[in-house]
């Protein structure tokens, strides 16, 4: 069986296209500066694809909708406001969680290497891959050293020390 194409078609009652299924399932683009303020604002859509690297600190509370894709990093740094992330979330390069998150979102993909630091996060949700490794700090939950276990950073073997 073919693949089925489906496009756009013209309502006769309005002047806009109806929703089929493939224009609602298609993923939206977004520059990194635009996707920021989206997210910063809670009006990013869900499934929508980041092209670049975004960094959030102190005050910041993004709201991160399921089943983002960023094509770039994600630095969480010290958001004491942001509690969690959208499940099925995606991060092309590496993922810093200090100081922040209680939990980490299921079926999270990280293709570089994932940071966990000064958090309250207790346990690991199932499907959750770090292809580059993880890196935690001495106060993690025995999950997290598990998981750290599983899963070393490939650049180095002994513990990673860092001043905040």
């Amino acid at each position: 069986m073919g693949t089925v194409i489906e496009f756009p078609r013209r309502d006769s009652s309005r002047e806009m296209f109806r929703d089929t299924p493939a224009r609602t399932n298609r993923r939206r683009y977004f520059g990194a500066e635009e996707a920021r303020c989206r997210l910063l604002s809670g009006t990013l859509p869900a499934r929508s694809v980041i092209l670049g690297s975004l960094n959030f600190s102190g005050d910041d509370n993004p709201l991160f909708p399921p089943d983002t894709r960023i094509c770039g990093s994600l630095v969480l740094y010290h958001c004491y406001k942001v509690t969690k992330v959208g499940d099925g979330l995606e991060v092309e390069g590496n993922a810093d969680y200090i100081g922040t998150l209680r939990r980490l979102p299921r079926r999270h993909k990280v293709r570089g290497i994932l940071t966990i630091m000064g958090t309250d996060i207790k346990g690991v949700p199932r499907g959750l891959v770090a292809e580059g490794g993880v890196i935690i700090d001495e106060a993690a939950s025995p999950s997290l050293r598990d998981l750290a276990t599983r899963m070393p950073c490939r650049w180095s073997s002994s513990t990673v020390e860092m001043d905040f």
